[in-house]
């Protein structure tokens, strides 16, 4: 089995645990404050040259402190996230097969922007576009996920706006294209009282200097980059526009503890002074593999060394 086929057996689904979930009183102290006590230690037990007794006798204290649960039957890679209150505060990693963290395999984690829209304040722009006579607004947020938008609309104010029938179409301004995005109106609003939608893209237009030959898209070039506008089922009319926010994506500093037979992983997130658990929404952890084939003093290559890299996406 190749490296990212053994990332890959992961099958998605997270697993919980929290504090006395072995019994009360089997919980002993928290991960900020084991993290405090023992940054110092697992620093130094995760040394390559560091005893694997040392690195599991670490690791068992913070098993035994938590009362963190581990699998009995690790047939794949399996994740579980520990949780305090209702954050994440550390991830274990259990793997049926050795996955070597002090000298072969680096991590790097990031917390993904979840590319959301915010309401625009700019009167002056909207009396522009010819959607001042609105009164309420429409779109009470839109999030960008794998290239498909989703927008939470209040349903009273889009009947009360009119021309939207069926289907939903929006508008998002790129770079150098309009892109147009259409998702079915569902009969139903959900409570209270509003409508989700998700809407994929179905095509696009190039913003040229020209003049465009609909006076909506001529708006829409105005907009800028990120920009989002509700559209009347035929495209003619802007209903309302949310200003796009541009959120990048933040790495996430990691401390790690594997077991001293290197088949468990405990990912503890910090900001440098404390343990800091981990946001919510996507997160994308890459791990790279680079292994040595046999000792050898020539410069390493494909020949001598095994590298390789694996991705688990994960939303916490």
């Amino acid at each position: 089995m190749s490296f990212a086929e053994h990332i890959g057996s992961f099958n998605g689904r997270i697993a919980e645990a929290r504090p006395d979930d072995l019994g009360a009183g089997t919980t002993s102290s928290s991960v900020g404050a084991l993290w405090t006590a023992t940054r110092g230690p697992m620093a130094e037990a995760m040394s390559p040259d560091a005893s694997p007794a040392d690195r599991q006798a670490l690791f068992d204290r913070w098993v035994d402190a938590l009362g963190l649960p581990l699998r009995q039957d690790v047939r794949t890679l399996g994740v579980t996230r520990y949780m305090e209150a209702t954050e994440t505060s550390l991830l274990l990693l259990e793997s049926p097969e050795t996955l070597e963290f002090t000298k072969e395999i680096a991590v790097e984690m990031t917390s993904l922007a979840d590319r959301r829209a915010g309401r625009r304040t700019d009167a002056r722009l909207l009396r522009e576009l010819a959607t001042a006579n609105r009164r309420q607004r429409i779109i009470l947020l839109i999030t960008e996920i794998d290239g498909e938008l989703q927008a939470e609309l209040d349903a009273r104010n889009l009947a009360a706006a009119g021309g939207v029938r069926d289907f939903v179409v929006l508008a998002q301004r790129r770079e150098r294209t309009i892109a147009f995005h259409q998702g079915p109106l569902p009969s139903r609003p959900r409570p209270p009282r509003t409508i989700i939608v998700n809407a994929k893209e179905k095509n696009s237009v190039p913003i040229r200097d020209e003049l465009p030959i609909f006076p909506v898209l001529e708006q829409l070039k105005r907009l800028n980059p990120g920009d989002v506008a509700l559209l009347t089922s035929d495209a003619n009319r802007i209903l309302d526009v949310f200003e796009g926010v541009e959120e990048e994506d933040e790495r996430v500093e990691l401390s790690l503890l594997q077991d001293g037979a290197a088949r468990r992983l405990l990912i503890i997130p910090h900001d440098g002074l404390q343990a800091r658990p981990f946001g919510g929404g996507r997160h994308s952890l890459q791990l790279s593999l680079d292994r040595e084939r046999w000792p050898t003093s020539d410069p390493p290559d494909e020949t001598n060394r095994y590298c390789a890299a694996a991705v688990l996406n994960l939303r916490l």
